[in-house]
């Protein structure tokens, strides 16, 4: 997995297509490691506890982890904008 890989991230009754934003203290993850990533959700924000069980799968690419952190969605002027 590397930074802009494209996954469906299952957490509780969520299950979204998420980026990889970023792996830290990585530059790509490979079978059995472990890491802590960034994920953000593509298509829309979803409401996530911190303690969460989450799994990730695209293909043959699978893995499962614990939300540790959650940041706060940040909204300006233009999301409020009636089209």
């Amino acid at each position: 997995m590397h930074v802009g890989f494209q996954t469906t991230v299952h957490i509780g009754s969520i299950q979204q297509t998420a980026v990889l934003e970023g792996i830290m203290a990585a530059k790509h993850i490979s079978t059995n490691d472990t890491a802590s990533v960034l994920f953000r959700f593509l298509q829309h924000p979803e409401f996530v506890r911190t303690g969460s069980r989450l799994l990730f799968r695209m293909g043959s690419t699978q893995g499962i982890g614990k939300v540790t952190q959650v940041f706060p969605l940040e909204t300006g002027p233009a999301d409020f904008i009636d089209h």
